[in-house]
């Protein structure tokens, strides 16, 4: 298995993302040790302007319906399926 596929990343997302390191700032031969937490937030910042919370507007549509989807799975015990139906109504 290719080693990209290990952590489920595409090869051009990887590039982007190693673009974005080197351009804030970040040396290639520099070790573990540079992967500062001020240096990771500009790199996804940068890679990732549009989900600055670092979810996108699936999870802010799920977020909005949390009460009720809540209330059918967990409390009605419906299944996804026809908690997915409900909300389609």
């Amino acid at each position: 298995m290719p080693g990209n596929l290990l952590v489920g990343l595409d090869r051009k997302t990887v590039q982007r993302y190693i673009g974005d390191a080197t351009g804030a700032g970040l040396q290639r031969d520099a070790g573990e040790e540079a992967l500062l937490d001020e240096l990771m937030a500009k790199v996804c910042e940068h890679a990732r302007p549009h989900r600055p919370d670092g979810h996108g507007e699936s999870w802010a549509a799920l977020r909005a319906k949390h009460d009720q989807l809540k209330d059918w799975l967990l409390e009605a015990e419906l299944t996804s399926v026809k908690a997915t139906e409900l909300d389609h109504r």
